[in-house]
């Protein structure tokens, strides 16, 4: 049975177990207010959460590969989460409902227009930075096989390409709207 630090006081456990739970709180805390902190920096403009997907409206993704994904063990692994499909198929809110529990870098509607070279520079000096040492994830309506057409320079793009995409795993969304779903429950 778990208690408070307060509680076990009042229970007279051992000092050894008084601290030790006394250390777990304070290991929650931190862990509450980091979480917070950076939920607050992020701006996320939507409270999505994991609790509120919808498994029902079809997306393409199957309840399996959102408990794998909902695990965490892409970002333990320090692999991208690559989420790819049409407007409104719910990429954008699992990203966000991921990006409250984790520090990682989102790159949301990845590919909606080019980008210049100044622009490509930047990206692939943040995408060398967490190489290897962080995940990225990101949401796109173009598949990373387009990806090179964004960019003015080739050699750019294959190196922002292989950073996004070696290693990842791609999760490929397909279906109606989500968006036109609520619109209809409304009216």
């Amino acid at each position: 049975m778990k208690c408070s630090a307060s509680e076990a006081l009042a229970l007279s456990h051992h000092p050894l177990e008084y601290l030790r739970l006394v250390l777990e709180d304070e290991k929650m805390a931190r862990q509450e207010r980091t979480a917070k902190m950076l939920s607050t920096r992020a701006k996320f403009r939507s409270g999505a959460s994991l609790e509120e997907w919808d498994h029902h409206h079809e997306r393409g993704l199957t309840k399996t590969q959102f408990r794998e994904i909902a695990t965490l063990m892409f970002y333990q692994n320090r692999e991208n989460l690559i989420l790819v499909g049409s407007t409104g198929t719910g990429k954008t809110h699992l990203a966000i409902a991921l990006g409250k529990k984790l520090p990682i870098l989102i790159l949301d509607d990845f590919g909606l227009r080019s980008y210049t070279h100044d622009e490509a520079t930047i990206l692939m000096d943040l995408l060398e930075e967490r190489y290897q040492r962080g995940s990225v994830i990101v949401t796109s309506q173009v598949d990373p096989i387009g990806w090179g057409k964004l960019f003015e320079d080739p050699v750019i793009a294959e190196a922002i390409t292989d950073r996004l995409t070696k290693p990842s795993r791609v999760l490929k969304f397909k279906g109606p709207s989500y968006r036109d779903k609520l619109k209809q429950k409304t009216h």
